[in-house]
């Protein structure tokens, strides 16, 4: 249990949420190194970009510092997406062109 509240961080009510379950699993496989990728080389840039966008989500939504009151306005979440395509040139890039 130590390790799931280390890992997943959730908050006082317990409750864990996508971004902070993604990155806590990718923590702990690579914590027990079976942390694996079979992807292709577009596919892992892609990936970079949208670990990126994860962790400019999760800056945000930092444990105890909203009040359960966080919010991200569209425009943020534009210019995230933006930044993300840029981080997974050059392969991934095409993914993101077409989500953003």
């Amino acid at each position: 249990e130590e390790a799931l509240q280390v890992y997943m961080q959730p908050d006082r009510l317990g409750t864990v949420g996508f971004p902070y379950f993604w990155h806590g699993m990718e923590s702990i496989l690579r914590a027990c190194g079976t942390y694996r990728t079979r992807l292709k080389t577009p596919q892992v840039y892609a990936l970079r970009g949208a670990r990126f966008l994860r962790g400019c989500v999760l800056q945000r939504f930092r444990a105890g510092t909203c009040q359960g009151q966080c919010h991200i306005t569209f425009q943020e979440m534009r210019y995230f997406i933006a930044r993300a395509a840029t981080i997974s040139k050059p392969s991934g890039e095409l993914f993101w062109r077409r989500v953003s």
